[in-house]
C-alpha cells in the first residue's frame, strides 16, 4: 500500500509507481495543493504506461482526496487509468473544501464508476461540508453489477432508494451520511427480491416512503442503524399517526439514537416533533393441521404492539440529552385509549403544562403531554431487538463486526 501526498500534481508519478511497485494493491492519492494546477503530462504518462508489460495488475483499491481547487485531478486520474484493464474493487472519493462545482463533482463520480463498473465492489463518496444542494446523487453513479458496499457521505445530497436497488443488484450494505433518503419510484405488485441486508443512515433525514420501498423489495433486510436522523411522513389527522409500513421485514436489530419524528412538509421546529413511537409487529401463526394433511399451511396474523417515549434530560456536564424508554403496560394501555379517539381527546385535552427543552423534549414523567402531538407508528413483520442507548465504543464495535461479516 502507498499513501502519496502531493503539493503539485504530476501524473508521471503514476508511471513511477507502476514500474517500481508492480504488486501494489492499494493506492491513496492525497492532494494538498491550495492553487489550481494543470497537469501537462497526460499523453506522456499514457504512452509510458502502454510500453510496460503490465500496469497495476494487482491494484484493487484506490482512494483520492483533493481540495476544491484541484478537483480536476480526479478526471485526469480516471482518464489515464481507465485505458488499462485494472481490477479495481474498492474506490473512494473524498472532496475537501473549498466549494466544488456541482457539475464537476457529478462528472467525476460518473467517470470513475463508468471506468470500473464491472469490477467495483465497494464505493465511498465523501464531502462533509455543505456548500451546495444536489438534487439527486444516485443518478450520477453508473450501474455496478457487483457492488456490495455503497457509502454516500455527500452533505445535503438526495439519495433515491429505488435508483440504488435498480442500479446495484448485488448491494448488501448501504450507508448514507448527511443525506436525504427519498423514494422516487412506486410500489409494484411484485417485489424486486433484492438482497440488501443492512442500512445505516446518520445526521440526515428520510421519508417514510423510502423505507417502505426498501421493506417491500428487500426481504433479506435485517439490520437498520439510524443516528441523528429526522424521519418524516404524512399524518392521518383522525388517528394522529405518522405511519412507516415495513410489514414485509423481519428485522434482527434496530439501532436508534437521537431520532426526530415529524410531519412532512413542516419546517424543522421543536414544536412540530412527535415524541411517542409505537412499534407494531405483524407476527404470523401457522395452523399445522392443514399442513399435516398434505395441504398448504394457512397463516393467521396477530398484531403485537410496544410503545416508546422520547424524552429529555441532563448529563453530568448539564448538557441536554436524548433518551428513549419503553412504556409500562399500564402506560401504553393509556396511550392506546387516547389515540383510539384522538380527534376528540386532542380538542378537550389540557396542554398548558408543557415544559420542554430546546430540542422539544419533556422530562420522563411528563410523557402524557406528548399525546397531543400524535404518534409515530412503525410496523414490522417481526423485530428481534431494538437498541436505543447512547452510542458507545462497544456498540460500535459490535455493529462493525456485523457489517464485516455480511
Amino acid at each position: 500500500m502507498i499513501t502519496f501526498y502531493g503539493t503539485l500534481f504530476d501524473s508521471r508519478w503514476i508511471c513511477y509507481f507502476a514500474r517500481k511497485y508492480p504488486n501494489l494493491e492499494k493506492l491513496a492519492w492525497i492532494s494538498i495543493d491550495q492553487v489550481e494546477t494543470l497537469d501537462l503530462h497526460q499523453e506522456e504518462t499514457i504512452s509510458i504506461l502502454k510500453s510496460l508489460p503490465n500496469v497495476f495488475q494487482h491494484l484493487s483499491h484506490i482512494s483520492i482526496r483533493t481540495t476544491g481547487s484541484t478537483e480536476q485531478q480526479h478526471l485526469i486520474y480516471w482518464n489515464i487509468l481507465s485505458q488499462f484493464n485494472i481490477p479495481i474493487k474498492g474506490l473512494t472519493h473524498i472532496f475537501s473544501p473549498p466549494i466544488i462545482n456541482i457539475e464537476l463533482l457529478q462528472s467525476i463520480v460518473q467517470s470513475s464508476t463508468q471506468s470500473f463498473s464491472s469490477t467495483i465492489e465497494t464505493l465511498t463518496l465523501q464531502r462533509d461540508e455543505r456548500g451546495f444542494e444536489i438534487q439527486e446523487m444516485t443518478t450520477t453513479i453508473v450501474g455496478c453489477p457487483h457492488l456490495v458496499d455503497l457509502n454516500i457521505h455527500i452533505c445535503g445530497s438526495a439519495v433515491s432508494v429505488n435508483v440504488i436497488l435498480d442500479r446495484f443488484p448485488a448491494l448488501k450494505r448501504l450507508d448514507v451520511f448527511n443525506g436525504i433518503m427519498i423514494n422516487s419510484g412506486h410500489l409494484n405488485n411484485q417485489s424486486l427480491d433484492h438482497g440488501l441486508r443492512m442500512v445505516k443512515a446518520s445526521k440526515g433525514s428520510l421519508n417514510v416512503s423510502a423505507f417502505s420501498y426498501l421493506s417491500f423489495n428487500c426481504k433479506y433486510l435485517e439490520y437498520i442503524y439510524l443516528d441523528g436522523m429526522i424521519v418524516f411522513g404524512p399524518m392521518d389527522e383522525e388517528s394522529g399517526k405518522v405511519e412507516l409500513d415495513m410489514s414485509w421485514s423481519n428485522i434482527h436489530l434496530l439501532r436508534l439514537y437521537d431520532i426526530r419524528f415529524k410531519v412532512s412538509q413542516s419546517n424543522f421546529d421543536s414544536k412540530n416533533l412527535i415524541n411517542l413511537m409505537e412499534i407494531r409487529e405483524k407476527r404470523l401463526f401457522c395452523e399445522d393441521s392443514k399442513a399435516d394433511e398434505g395441504g398448504p399451511a394457512s397463516d393467521n396474523s396477530t398484531m403485537w404492539s410496544n410503545w416508546y417515549h422520547i424524552f429529555g434530560g441532563l448529563d453530568d456536564d448539564l448538557f441536554e440529552t436524548w433518551n428513549m424508554r419503553q412504556l409500562y403496560e399500564r402506560e401504553f394501555g393509556e396511550s392506546i385509549e387516547f389515540f383510539d379517539n384522538y380527534e376528540h381527546n386532542k380538542k378537550v385535552g389540557d396542554t398548558s403544562v408543557d415544559s420542554r427543552d430546546s430540542n422539544g423534549l419533556v422530562k420522563m414523567d411528563d410523557w402524557r403531554s406528548d399525546f397531543y402531538r400524535g404518534n409515530f407508528s412503525w410496523i414490522f413483520q417481526s423485530l428481534n431487538r431494538i437498541v436505543s442507548e447512547d452510542i458507545n465504543v462497544i456498540d460500535t464495535c459490535i455493529w462493525n463486526q456485523v457489517y464485516d461479516n455480511l
